[in-house]
């Protein structure tokens, strides 16, 4: 039980700057992939699971802190999605980022615009990713400028969100290192 609750304390205490490294670095990895872009499969494996586990540990993070409010349930399906969808389909991981800022909004436990700005890029990047021709499917066909450009606002909005979230965090942990 001990153990658990350390690794709890641990992941509470590092879901900010794991979730900002991981916005950062799912702007990168889905560009590559809008792009098409080349890379080893060496290169790419490490970016998709250094992406996974960083956002993945992030969002849990965050979500232990909502802890049993009634409305951290959505929370959690998000969390659960977010790390599934990586390895399954990439839309389910923009629909556990959604999930997951709609729990930040309704639970109010983190900055309630942190969940209004990752749930409206989670949104913009569920769209233009599941509309936009040629993504993941059909790699002869270069994606349009215009649909680029709105999955990287949504990247963009997902990014500002975590970064934001981790401030926060931040700001709260020398709060109670001061008190």
């Amino acid at each position: 039980m001990e153990g658990t609750l350390r690794l709890i304390d641990w992941m509470e205490r590092h879901a900010g700057a794991w979730g900002a490294a991981g916005a950062v670095l799912l702007f990168a990895f889905w560009n590559a992939l809008a792009r098409d872009l080349a890379l080893p499969p060496a290169v790419h494996t490490t970016l998709q699971l250094a992406t996974t586990v960083l956002i993945t540990v992030g969002v849990a993070g965050h979500q232990l802190e909502q802890g049993t409010h009634p409305a951290s349930w959505v929370g959690w399906a998000g969390a659960a999605a977010v790390g599934m969808g990586f390895w399954g389909s990439l839309l389910l991981m923009c629909a556990g980022l959604l999930l997951f800022g709609i729990a930040v909004v309704r639970c109010k436990v983190h900055r309630p615009t942190s969940g209004v700005f990752l749930a409206v890029g989670a949104g913009l990047l569920l769209l233009s990713t599941s509309l936009a021709p040629g993504f993941g499917t059909d790699n002869s066909v270069p994606m349009p400028l215009e649909w680029l450009l709105l999955m990287d606002a949504g990247l963009l909005l997902i990014t500002k969100a975590m970064v934001d979230l981790a401030l926060a965090a931040a700001t709260e942990q020398e709060r109670s290192a001061a008190a």
